[in-house]
């Protein structure tokens, strides 16, 4: 996982996606990253880590909506690198 200043030209937004929730528009993209070097100051966490990192957050994610009585997000799938 990694933090850049946008505009930068190693980042295109393709397209934004449409969502059902009409309250946050815009937040979800089809990006392509090309070429795109990121110093070691802006990397967040160890290298090669951000799949587990992602997954972790959005576990964290699906306990807080069983608390406040919400429905669930379907279960984080297993990275294909780290399936035994």
């Amino acid at each position: 996982m990694f933090l850049i200043e946008l505009p930068d030209p190693a980042v295109q937004i393709e397209r934004i996606i449409d969502t059902l929730d009409s309250s946050m528009p815009g937040g979800h993209a089809v990006v392509s990253i090309n070429s795109l070097r990121v110093p070691a100051t802006q990397t967040l966490g160890d290298s090669g880590e951000g799949f587990k990192y992602a997954q972790i957050r959005l576990a964290r994610l699906d306990s807080r909506t069983v608390c406040a009585g919400l429905e669930p997000v379907p279960a984080p799938m297993k990275s294909p690198h780290n399936m035994r």
